[in-house]
Parts: structure tokens; C-alpha cells; sequence
């Protein structure tokens, strides 16, 4: 059950990347930025490695938050 609550969290935050990249793209930057906020909730605890792919959907979406709301 553990490993389907993982893997569903992660589709989840994949998604959400998608959806505020796609924001992103169309200027809307408080989407975007409502969609990141969720997907890095999704991220805390998880224990990854540092070249895993989930480690750089992680990083992608930390690095695009922190760029949209300008503290970048």
C-alpha cells in the first residue's frame, strides 16, 4: 500500500509540473505557481537519490517556484 500511495503522489507531481509549466507558458503566473506549490507539498520526506529522477523533478520544481515568485 506504501508503494501505491508513493507512486500515486509522484504521478501527481508530475503532473502538476506539466500543468504550471503549460501555465507558465501561457503567462499565468499565479497558476503556476498554485500548481508548483502542491506538487513541492508532495515532495516533502521523500527519500531520494541525488541523480534519481525523481531528485530532478524535485529540483525542477523548487528551481521554477522559487523563480516565479521572484525570489530567484
Amino acid at each position: 500500500m506504501a508503494e501505491y500511495q508513493e507512486l500515486r503522489d509522484l504521478y501527481k507531481m508530475v503532473t502538476l509540473y506539466a500543468l504550471a509549466m503549460d501555465a507558465k507558458r501561457l503567462h499565468k503566473t499565479a497558476e503556476a505557481i498554485r500548481f508548483l506549490q502542491k506538487a513541492n507539498s508532495l515532495s516533502y520526506g521523500r527519500n531520494v537519490s541525488k541523480g534519481d529522477d525523481t531528485a530532478m523533478l524535485i529540483r525542477a520544481i523548487k528551481t521554477e517556484l522559487k523563480n516565479l515568485s521572484g525570489k530567484g
